[in-house]
């Protein structure tokens, strides 16, 4: 490809100045034969490769999975990011300058695990070094991990993780020695330096800004070098998104609220497991694919989904500002007062809901919901009046489909390691799983 490409240069037919190798080949043929040879072009473009993406890779994997390991670290990062650039805010190019915190991170990476883990390099004429002769020829070897985690150069702390010593700066961190060149120095320094330093701030930020992070319980600590210092056994890391919007969050965790609890319900009494998957079989068959009509005309998986709402809602209680004062009969509800209705008692009174009140039993829905509270204000999991959840029937409607799909083919039951333990937080949960059986069914 190279030789190609430098016939057709020589007889005019192309610029030089699309691409690297065109630049390299231009110079080339400028230099009338003291230029690089094919195959040092070739390695030059190798160089360009490898040095371009591998090691900013190198770079932002280490960092993360420091990062992870060291959330205090994490958190002052994202906390300078935010701070300069918000949420939604575009990093640019002033804005990741003035950054100090991530910087030192950076540079603390690029000492514990620089990407190119030693450099080579041959002495062309006889160098003394005080009482130490190097003869021409000799081919040297800097070990960048050992010389970067010397303690008699970098102190007790060399091998851990500790951003604060660069601070200052770079040179203050080495006291003016050539202890720390993850770039290379002097005239051989990496000519991309800056721009992979830009890089990996600009991704970390964008990181940051987006995501918090942490070290799955599979990974394992086995850095290893092919040219380039990689975690031999991948960057297993778990990322959460940060900021979700309170609609989106409220809208998928009570429908998974609701199917947790329906689930577990439905496998401690299999009777009503089973009249659920007759009606679904029936409305839908084995492999029908269930649409909203069919959806609504199922009456036994309606009142199971009221039922495990009266015992399990997913927000175990309601919270109200009075903004004037209110007479309720004998009682002054002044303004201001703040009122908590605690529906998990309200739902489970045995005053208005029966002698059966705690126990689960969806017939109490046979009939709708108003005849089931005989028209009472005493059933609300999805608030009601003006404030009444907007989503209400959309959260229905998706756990509705989600259980006809899971009864068309699958029976379950409680796992032995099962534990009854709802608690809430913010949303009405089992505290140690819904651990199940699921057995297919059968074609």
């Amino acid at each position: 490809m190279i030789e190609s490409r430098k016939a057709e240069m020589e007889e005019g037919g192309s610029s030089g100045k699309d691409d690297l190798l065109g630049i390299l080949l231009e110079s080339n043929i400028s230099e009338k034969g003291r230029g690089l040879t094919t195959y040092e072009v070739a390695q030059e473009c190798q160089l360009f490769y490898l040095a371009g993406s591998e090691t900013t890779s190198s770079l932002l994997v280490w960092t993360l999975i420091l990062l992870s390991k060291h959330s205090i670290w994490q958190e002052r990062a994202r906390n300078e990011v935010l701070q300069e650039f918000g949420k939604d805010g575009h990093p640019n190019f002033d804005g990741l300058n003035r950054l100090k915190i991530l910087p030192m991170i950076i540079n603390e990476v690029l000492r514990l695990y620089p990407p190119g883990y030693m450099l080579m390099r041959k002495v062309y004429t006889n160098v003394q070094l005080k009482e130490l002769l190097i003869p021409a020829g000799t081919e040297i070897i800097i070990p960048l991990c050992v010389v970067h985690r010397d303690s008699s150069l970098w102190g007790e702390d060399s091998k851990d993780f500790n951003p604060k010593r660069f601070a200052e700066s770079v040179s203050e961190a080495t006291k003016g020695q050539p202890i720390y060149f993850p770039f290379s120095m002097g005239p051989r320094i990496c000519v991309g330096k800056n721009f992979a330093l830009l890089e990996a701030k600009l991704a970390l930020t964008m990181i940051l800004q987006r995501f918090s992070f942490e070290l799955s319980p599979t990974y394992t600590h086995a850095p290893y070098a092919i040219m380039i210092i990689k975690p031999q056994h991948g960057a297993n890391l778990v990322l959460s998104k940060l900021y979700t919007s309170s609609s989106d969050q409220i809208s998928s965790e009570t429908t998974s609220s609701l199917l947790a609890w329906t689930m577990i319900l439905l496998a401690k009494h299999p009777i009503w497991q089973d009249f659920a998957r007759t009606e679904v079989l029936l409305e839908f068959g084995k492999d029908g694919q269930p649409n909203f009509d069919g959806l609504n005309r199922l009456k036994t998986v309606t009142m199971i989904l009221n039922e495990v709402l009266r015992l399990y809602p997913p927000v175990y209680m309601l919270m109200r500002k009075v903004n004037r004062d209110v007479q309720l009969k004998e009682l002054l509800i002044p303004a201001g007062t703040e009122i908590i209705i605690p529906l998990c008692v309200l739902h489970q009174d045995s005053t208005l809901w029966g002698e059966d009140s705690k126990d689960f039993n969806p017939q109490r829905f046979a009939n709708g919901v108003s005849n089931a509270t005989k028209g009472q204000p005493i059933y609300f999991p999805f608030s009601m009046g003006p404030r009444i959840c907007i989503g209400k029937n959309f959260t229905l409607l998706e756990a509705k489909l989600a259980l006809t799909m899971i009864l068309q083919r699958f029976s379950f039951q409680l796992s032995l390691t099962y534990t009854h333990a709802p608690y809430a937080i913010m949303i009405t949960k089992p505290q140690r799983g819904a651990n199940l059986v699921l057995s297919k069914l059968s074609s």
